[in-house]
């Protein structure tokens, strides 16, 4: 009887052992694929609620349109100047780069302009403060992971006057240039570098604007229409 009730004892045992084990080996998988899907890294930027386009700290609620532009034109100039200085090439891409593939100007419905940057250029760029203006290096932006969907924003130029800023993100070589947000171009559709200007600023444009605007929208973009906007060839304007 002793036998008996010990097998029974040692058995319990075993089935709560074996118990745990599972039970560990849930959570262990668990944890692994909550910490896999999970966004280790905090927001680091910040915008105005409301206004992704408008810093939180400095945003105004009632800017308008024209005033946003004006002091983009000023953002990207101080930026430009603070670029010379320090051998950081500021390279107009994404909805900017459409504006300058028409008239060389901000689109009329824009309220952001955006600049990458490649190889030297990124590592050349630090924090900076003055009284107009900031520029923030994201901390995470060497986590390049694209599961670090926080922070797809490497850096920022922000205006003190009210907010606007500038995006910048950092483009990696490895087999093509990318960046966090999943962006991906080829080399020779970015380098060699070409000087150009925008909004009368000196600037560098990819060294195939064409195609990075088809990759990145397709061939629609090329087309001198978007929703009720219409591009006037002869006035070099856009208008509804």
């Amino acid at each position: 009887m002793k036998i008996l009730l010990n097998k029974i004892k040692n058995n319990k045992i075993f089935c709560i052992i074996c118990l745990i084990s599972v039970l560990i080996l849930i959570w262990s998988l668990s944890r692994n694929n909550f910490i896999e899907n999970f966004d280790i890294n905090p927001k680091y930027f910040k915008e105005l609620k409301g206004n992704n386009h408008l810093d939180k700290k400095y945003g105004e609620k009632n800017i308008t349109l024209d005033e946003i532009h004006n002091t983009l034109i000023e953002t990207l100039q101080f930026f430009v100047n603070y670029s010379k200085k320090n051998n950081i090439k500021p390279i107009i891409m994404h909805g900017t780069l459409i504006g300058y593939y028409f008239n060389k100007k901000l689109l009329p419905w824009d309220d952001d302009i955006d600049i990458i940057l490649v190889e030297e250029s990124i590592t050349n760029l630090k924090n900076y403060e003055d009284d107009n203006y900031i520029i923030k290096v994201n901390p995470y932006s060497k986590d390049r992971s694209i599961k670090d969907v926080n922070n797809k924003i490497d850096a920022r130029v922000i205006s003190k006057k009210n907010g606007v800023f500038i995006d910048i993100t950092f483009f990696v070589f490895e087999n093509e240039f990318c960046a966090k947000d999943k962006h991906c171009y080829k080399k020779n559709d970015i380098l060699p570098l070409k000087k150009s200007k925008f909004e009368n600023i000196d600037i560098y444009i990819p060294n195939n604007v064409k195609n990075c605007l088809i990759q990145e929208y397709g061939e629609k973009v090329l087309k001198p229409f978007y929703k009720e906007w219409i591009f006037d060839k002869k006035t070099q304007k856009w208008t509804k």
